[in-house]
């Protein structure tokens, strides 16, 4: 008598409730750059946020710099929830501004953030005018 073994595997991929096309963007200091936060119909009617880390091991240690359809400073952030994304966009960047940062959805009073798993990340390159050295 011979045996055989079959076995099935079934792999279930989950996709964030609220993700970003690329998780690093790149400015020049005294520019803008924007970032599309995409999310799940579900969240059209939440508060959408713009956080930044203090501490990379911890979103509750995430610093909100603007909500959705205001603007603060020099941040902006436009909902779009017909086509279930948010606008995110930071003028006049300096080299303070290099950091990681998040795209949150708040429900009932807990954070949703998820952008691809992880963060993304600003960098903002330096501008430097002049002679070059000799």
């Amino acid at each position: 008598m011979v045996c055989v073994c079959v076995c099935v595997c079934v792999c279930v991929c989950s996709v964030p409730d609220v993700s970003v096309v690329s998780s690093s963007v790149s400015g020049h200091e005294g520019g803008d750059i924007s970032v599309q936060c995409f999310y799940s119909s579900g969240y059209k009617n939440k508060l959408k946020q713009w956080c930044r880390y203090k501490d990379q091991r911890s979103y509750y240690s995430c610093s909100i710099l603007a909500y959705a359809n205001k603007t603060k400073g020099k941040v902006s952030v436009i909902d779009h929830p017909d086509q279930s994304f948010f606008t995110l966009t930071m003028r006049n960047l300096q080299h303070e501004d290099t950091g990681a940062y998040w795209c949150v959805v708040e429900i009932g009073g807990i954070f949703q953030a998820f952008v691809n798993s992880q963060s993304l990340v600003i960098l903002i390159n330096q501008i430097y005018t002049g002679s070059p050295a000799r």
